[in-house]
């Protein structure tokens, strides 16, 4: 067999590959002798049916067989002789590539390979994060926070409406001057603006505060969205008279000794204590994830190398959709989602470029640290996603297997272990920092992507 490995572009080699005649002529009668073993033909025993009647018969299925398993065979082999290293498996046309059983088996395949580079200093970096700072008020809140999880939704009957309130109106929808539509009791998110699946303006949003119970608002829609029902006032304008037919406001969870005994603790003071504990533990989480990125940007400036295209386009349209379906399930309208993700376009394309680079860097880190997830490691997580969700960690393990979601478990508890690596070699110099909006942007959805991280183990 005849490789010859050709580099056409940044992360792109060809291989032409000529298979001997000789190599095709010994597979195929390893496929012949196997079947005359097995098959059966009217009026001959098995083992002694003539090859020329297997020929005619299954000659063109074993063609094909046999020419896929020595292109198959052949690329593994270049792979692995010529260390060439592909993102992916390559797309190979068989129908394309003549076999013939006198002559040599020639054919290229043109594959995106990972980048080649040396990795660079990955410990001892500099990395300047803002001391943990603790004040009296983000106790009161932390409290607040927990009197509302536990609070109850009371009709306001003479009561005005406040932001946070969930009114309820019935909505009458005026399309070319005629009253088309009447939705009763249609819920009012006086936080996002979305009222019957409608993303209204931010003026309108606040014309609703004060309100009460009987009064209407008005306002119009430009055009409505292609996800509004019915189908025919689709695209159409409409003026929307809403009118206040109930208000409900969130009323927090008194400090008393029942709310003591949901939350685990005896006295004020325990409350406080807990609370205390609970948010100095979330910013020493919010403080580690900060080292670790801030070093992943490090390593992106520092180590230099091309991107496959292919990888990055397809990391591109994953965040895309991921940020899409975010934006869907938060209930905004589909021409608003449409607007946001155009906007994001750019930061989308920055993002996933960063996570592309860092994931070949992790691979590196990996190799080089002997970092691997073990079976421990896998069903200690499955034993606390059971816990938090209060399941049983045998359904918790059969779901993810059904659901093939192992293997994503397994790169993003490596790519936990390499972070720690980075956070713990990391040289953390305190000083009070202003994080960027930028910054924040591409945090997010990065930290979710590692679950289906390139470069998997």
């Amino acid at each position: 067999m005849d490789i010859t490995v050709e580099k056409k572009g940044l992360c792109i080699v060809n291989l032409k590959i000529v298979i001997p005649p000789e190599k095709i002529g010994e597979e195929l009668n390893e496929k012949y002798k196997e079947a005359i073993q097995t098959i059966t033909f009217p009026g001959f025993r098995k083992g002694k049916v003539p090859r020329k009647l297997v020929e005619k018969r299954f000659g063109e299925h074993f063609d094909l067989e046999v020419k896929q398993a020595l292109i198959q065979e052949a690329f593994s082999t270049a792979i692995d002789e010529h260390n060439v290293e592909p993102v992916e498996e390559p797309e190979i046309d068989f129908e394309s590539i003549e076999m013939k059983h006198d002559s040599p088996m020639e054919f290229e395949i043109t594959v995106e390979v990972k980048p080649d580079f040396e990795l660079g200093v990955y410990k001892d970096v500099e990395v300047e994060v803002p001391p943990i700072d603790l004040e009296d008020k983000e106790i009161e809140d932390g409290i607040s926070a927990l009197q509302n999880r536990f609070a109850t939704l009371e009709d306001m009957e003479d009561g005005a409406i406040k932001k946070g309130d969930y009114p309820s109106a019935k909505l009458t929808y005026s399309v070319e001057g005629e009253e088309d539509l009447v939705r009763e009791d249609t819920l009012i998110n006086t936080v996002t603006g979305i009222v019957d699946g409608l993303q209204i303006p931010a003026e309108t949003q606040e014309s609703f505060e004060g309100k009460k119970k009987g009064e209407a608002v008005s306002f119009e829609i430009p055009a409505l969205p292609d996800h509004f029902t019915p189908e025919n006032l689709r695209g159409k304008a409409a003026k929307v008279a809403a009118e206040i037919t109930n208000i409900k406001r969130v009323t927090p969870h008194e400090l008393n000794e029942e709310f003591f005994k949901f939350i685990g603790v005896a006295t004020r003071d325990e409350l406080n204590n807990k609370v205390r504990e609970g948010i100095l533990t979330q910013k020493q989480s919010m403080r580690n994830e900060l080292i670790e990125e801030k070093v992943i940007d490090r390593l992106v400036e520092t180590h230099e190398f091309d991107v496959p295209k292919k990888l990055l386009d397809r990391q591109i349209m994953r965040q895309e959709y991921q940020r899409r379906m975010e934006m869907m399930n938060m209930g905004l309208p589909e021409e608003t989602v449409e607007e946001k993700a155009g906007e994001l376009k750019e930061a989308d394309e920055k993002s996933s470029e960063r996570f592309i680079r860092y994931s070949f860097i992790f691979e590196k880190i990996q190799k080089k640290e002997k970092i691997f997830v073990t079976e421990d490691d896998v069903n200690a997580e499955i034993k606390n996603i059971a816990q938090a969700r209060a399941a049983d960690p045998e359904k918790i393990l059969a779901e993810f297997e059904e659901n093939e979601m192992l293997g994503a478990l397994r790169s993003r508890l490596r790519n936990d272990k390499i972070r720690m690596v980075l956070r713990e070699n990391a040289r953390i110099v305190e000083k009070e920092i202003e994080a960027s909006s930028d910054e924040e942007s591409k945090k997010e959805p990065e930290k979710e992507q590692e679950a289906s991280n390139p470069e998997s183990e």
